[in-house]
């Protein structure tokens, strides 16, 4: 401890001035070095105390982090019940996580059935063009098909008309006639050899005298001729007449469109088919 030289009070350490009398306190030597050295024991002893915190705060920094990360472990484990207990900012990132998953799932499948149903669509729109496609083709074909056939019956039918006494025939069966005149047992018979319907035919059967003159002449009416078939009817008999002559008249056929008659000699007027029936 220290006093001033002028007054004797009692000094501070560090005093450049007596606190009692004002005077100027001078130092020796040995004070300055005491001081300095009291400053150098201030200085490592607040470099110290510096140093102390300095490691302190390490420690405690240290020592933060492991009580983290323990709790981090802690909040992870699983618990006696078999269950992971999470933080909830670890539940929070788990739930959106989900979320996103299953978003993410419900898109994917939402654009399989539509490439899928589209797929089906097209395809289904590819299988019906070509099953029109088809169908056109075969009604095409189809409607070719009986083009064809109609023009070819209707050639046939035309054949048949300017050339029916090649299809529908007349003949008789053998007779008896006397010295004095006169026949008896007389048919005659129509035949149809073409795949109509012969709706009526006249036959004229002339009766001719020994000297050639025709005695008389009978007409029979034969209906209703079916396709490939004949039929026969018996001529009355007469009292004169030695030979006989017959032909056909008249011949009307509804299904085959045809119309002749031995008086007239242009028909309809056509020139390729003259004979075929405008009723």
């Amino acid at each position: 401890m220290k006093f001033c030289s002028n007054c004797g009070a009692e000094l501070l350490p560090n005093a450049n001035f007596c606190p009692s009398c004002g005077n100027k306190i001078i130092r020796t030597e040995s004070q300055s070095s005491s001081r300095s050295s009291a400053t150098n024991n201030e200085k490592s002893t607040e470099s110290k105390s510096t140093d102390n915190k300095s490691f302190t705060n390490f420690k405690e920094s240290i020592n933060t982090k492991e009580n983290r990360t323990s709790n981090v472990e802690n909040s992870s484990s699983i618990t006696s019940a078999g269950n992971i207990a999470f933080s909830p900012s670890q539940k929070k990132v788990i739930v959106t996580s989900l979320v996103v998953f299953i978003l993410v799932i419900i898109v994917i499948i939402r654009f399989t059935n539509n490439q899928d149903t589209s797929g089906t669509t097209s395809s289904g729109n590819i299988t019906m063009g070509m099953e029109n496609a088809g169908a056109n083709s075969n009604s095409e074909i189809e409607a070719a098909n009986k083009a064809a056939q109609l023009a070819a019956i209707t050639e046939r039918n035309i054949s048949i008309r300017n050339n029916w006494d090649d299809y529908i025939l007349v003949g008789r069966s053998g007779f008896k006639y006397s010295d004095l005149g006169g026949i008896s047992d007389l048919s005659i018979i129509v035949t149809n050899k073409t795949e109509y319907v012969i709706d009526r035919i006249y036959v004229a059967v002339d009766i001719i005298t020994v000297n050639g003159y025709k005695h008389k002449t009978e007409y029979l009416f034969f209906q209703n001729l079916k396709p490939y078939s004949r039929q026969e009817q018996m001529v009355p008999p007469t009292t004169r007449g030695k030979t006989v002559e017959y032909r056909i008249t008249n011949i009307y056929s509804n299904s085959l469109n045809f119309k002749w008659d031995e008086g007239d000699n242009t028909g309809n007027g056509s020139l390729n088919d003259p004979w075929k029936s405008n009723e």
